[in-house]
């Protein structure tokens, strides 16, 4: 499948409005009496867009390598090949974010040595849902714990059942976002599902449109529909207000904005699935990175500059946590690449002494 680089620089941008919706967030729990109002409130959102893109390319994936024969025990044996192969690439930067976060703690609250210790542990091992010393870590938790049992229902035979069941929840979900998003720890696993579930059903739906052959006319108007569901979803998350008061009725409209989004851009069908630059590959690839690795970088600006307006401490944010993630790649790919090279020499010298 020809790569859309349009999509990894959507996912760029989730991960930029993420890591922004978490500062103003911060900055609230820390000093409430003097949170400023701040447009797109509600980006925590662009977490559901993550789930939706990685929901649809596991479809895709198991979609190729689908085998009716195979049983139920090798269908799980490659889910967990498969989940494993997804996520290693992420363990670096979730220890670094890890030992970061805990170092700024111990130097800022060396009181709480113990306590500090006692989350960063399980936190480590990726097996703590809650009370997580790195907050973000909780998609990477709970996705790591539902992506198995999600790749085992991409290979399953039922796909029009399970795709008919999942657009009906995908409705009474969406429409009851508030009391699920605020139902703690089964709230948090509920949008992982649901997210990914979204992701499968995006891609039948993308296969549906590929099928159709539309007329110069179909095309202009497909254009269309896109630029305006860009324009709805802009408008619905650029209202400024305070963090306490989110309305969520409004999500709902959102999410189904992404899926007509997605489904247009991916089926090719839209003049902005032409876009192809190799810079917006890279951008895609840094985004869990900026993801995992933004959350240190706010514990420290909120420590040293407690008092900056927001907007500064944003830039700030954004300026160190790309730093950061830019360097952490770069480092992580050249070990890939030199790492064979280094262990030969190393057993090549080893012997040498023997």
């Amino acid at each position: 499948m020809r790569r859309i680089s349009l999509i990894d620089l959507i996912r760029f941008f989730a991960a930029i409005m993420v890591v922004y919706v978490h500062t103003a967030s911060f900055r609230f729990i820390k000093d409430p009496a003097n949170c400023e109002y701040f447009h797109f409130h509600s980006s925590f959102i662009f977490v559901e867009l993550f789930l939706l893109i990685s929901g649809y390319f596991t479809a895709n994936h198991f979609s190729k390598t689908l085998n009716n024969d195979d049983t139920l025990e090798k269908k799980s044996k490659i889910s967990l090949k498969y989940t494993w192969c997804k996520f290693k690439v992420l363990i670096p930067y979730c220890l670094f974010s890890i030992f970061l976060t805990a170092t700024i703690n111990v130097i800022w609250e060396p009181g709480n040595l113990k306590g500090i210790l006692l989350s960063t542990i399980p936190e480590t091992l990726l097996i703590a849902p809650q009370n997580l010393l790195v907050v973000p870590l909780w998609y990477l938790v709970m996705l790591l714990l539902f992506f198995p049992v999600f790749s085992i229902i991409c290979q399953s035979k039922n796909k029009t059942f399970i795709s008919i069941i999942t657009a009906i929840v995908f409705v009474f979900f969406y429409s009851n976002f508030t009391h699920i998003y605020n139902s703690g720890m089964f709230g948090d696993y509920a949008r992982i599902i649901m997210g990914l579930m979204s992701g499968r059903l995006l891609y039948y739906l993308v296969i549906v449109i590929k099928k159709i052959n539309f007329s110069l006319f179909g095309r202009i108007l497909i254009n269309i529909i896109t630029f305006f569901a860009l324009i709805i979803l802009v408008k619905l998350l650029w209202a400024p207000e305070i963090i306490s008061i989110i309305r969520y009725p409004e999500m709902t409209v959102a999410m189904i904005m992404f899926i007509v989004l997605l489904a247009l851009i991916l089926s090719g069908q839209t003049i902005l699935s032409k876009i192809q630059f190799s810079f917006f590959v890279l951008l895609g690839k840094l985004s869990l990175p900026i993801y995992i690795m933004h959350w240190p970088v706010i514990q420290l600006i909120i420590r040293l500059w407690p008092n900056k307006d927001l907007n500064t401490q944003i830039v700030i944010l954004y300026i160190t946590t790309i730093a950061i993630s830019v360097s952490t790649y770069a480092i992580i790919e050249l070990l890939k690449i030199r790492g064979p090279s280094l262990q030969k020499i190393f057993i090549k010298n080893s012997e040498d002494v023997s």
